[in-house]
Protein backbone atom coordinates (compact mmCIF):
# COMPACT_ATOMS: atom_id res chain seq x y z
CA UNK A 1 0.00 0.00 0.00
CA UNK A 2 1.21 3.80 -0.60
CA UNK A 3 0.57 6.44 1.73
CA UNK A 4 -0.54 9.94 -0.49
CA UNK A 5 -1.94 12.83 1.18
CA UNK A 6 -4.91 15.17 0.20
CA UNK A 7 -4.53 18.88 0.98
CA UNK A 8 -7.88 19.85 3.19
CA UNK A 9 -6.65 22.92 3.79
CA UNK A 10 -4.88 25.23 1.10
CA UNK A 11 -1.02 26.44 2.41
CA UNK A 12 2.24 26.86 0.38
CA UNK A 13 2.11 26.16 -3.25
CA UNK A 14 -0.77 23.35 -2.54
CA UNK A 15 -4.50 24.05 -2.84
CA UNK A 16 -7.52 22.18 -1.15
CA UNK A 17 -8.45 18.91 -2.79
CA UNK A 18 -4.96 18.63 -4.21
CA UNK A 19 -2.70 15.08 -4.01
CA UNK A 20 0.62 14.69 -2.48
CA UNK A 21 2.33 11.65 -4.28
CA UNK A 22 6.03 12.56 -3.60
CA UNK A 23 7.57 10.81 -0.69
CA UNK A 24 9.99 13.49 0.05
CA UNK A 25 6.87 15.76 0.03
CA UNK A 26 5.10 14.06 2.22
CA UNK A 27 7.56 14.21 5.04
CA UNK A 28 7.76 17.52 4.68
CA UNK A 29 4.67 18.43 5.36
CA UNK A 30 3.75 15.65 7.84
CA UNK A 31 7.10 16.93 10.10
CA UNK A 32 6.08 20.76 9.42
CA UNK A 33 3.86 23.00 10.14
CA UNK A 34 0.96 22.01 7.86
CA UNK A 35 0.58 18.25 9.17
CA UNK A 36 -2.84 19.27 10.15
CA UNK A 37 -4.09 20.94 7.05
CA UNK A 38 -3.71 17.41 5.24
CA UNK A 39 -5.32 13.95 5.45
CA UNK A 40 -3.29 10.73 4.89
CA UNK A 41 -4.76 8.12 2.17
CA UNK A 42 -3.72 4.02 1.48
CA UNK A 43 -3.94 3.43 -1.53
CA UNK A 44 -3.16 -0.37 -3.19
CA UNK A 45 -0.79 0.09 -6.24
Amino acid sequence: MTVHLVVVRAFGPYGRGETIRDPAAIARVLTGEHAHAVVRVMREG
